[in-house]
Parts: C-alpha cells; sequence; structure tokens
C-alpha cells in the first residue's frame, strides 16, 4: 500500500516544482503520514488474504497494481507543470 503512495509525495515532500515552496511543510506532513499510516495497516490488508490466497497469491495481488500504477504514471507524470498537457496556460506562467 505504500508503494503508490511513496512514488507519488516522495519526490514532492523533498521539494518540487508542483508545489509552491509556502506549501511544500505540509505536503511532508501528509506524506509522512501517509507513510505511517500505510505502514500500519498493510499487516492488517495483508493477513485477511492471505488464507485464501497463500503468500504469493497476495505478493501478485498486491504487486499487479503496482504495474497498472506506473503505466498510469508514466504516461501522466512531466518533471514541470509547464510540460504538462492538463496544466492551464494561467497557471503555466506562475
Amino acid at each position: 500500500m505504500s508503494g503508490p503512495q511513496t512514488s507519488v509525495a516522495g519526490p514532492a515532500a523533498g521539494g518540487s516544482l508542483w508545489i509552491p515552496a509556502a506549501e511544500r511543510g505540509r505536503v511532508q506532513g501528509i506524506f509522512f503520514m501517509g507513510a505511517h499510516l500505510s505502514g500500519g495497516l498493510t499487516p492488517m490488508l495483508v493477513a485477511a488474504p492471505l488464507p485464501l490466497l497463500g503468500w504469493r497469491g497476495v505478493f501478485v495481488a498486491f504487486g499487479m497494481p503496482g504495474f497498472v500504477w506506473v503505466a498510469a504514471w508514466l504516461h501522466w507524470f512531466r518533471d514541470r507543470p509547464s510540460e504538462h498537457m492538463r496544466v492551464s496556460p494561467a497557471a503555466k506562467k506562475t
């Protein structure tokens, strides 16, 4: 569960062109809160399907969304807001 959250928030938490400097502290707080929350919830989420799927099945079930996430991320992510297709021209100027 922490993989998708970390892949997005990790780079942003350290400083990103997408996040105004005044809001980076809040983003870091949300990032670290999510990291700790997912670390606490993951064992419960893994334990539920374990008897039904076995450890290999759980591994595959939790790993497959990661491949979907990577495909979506590579399609959508851009290094700079000015390069992103969905950012308005007015926002690109700021």
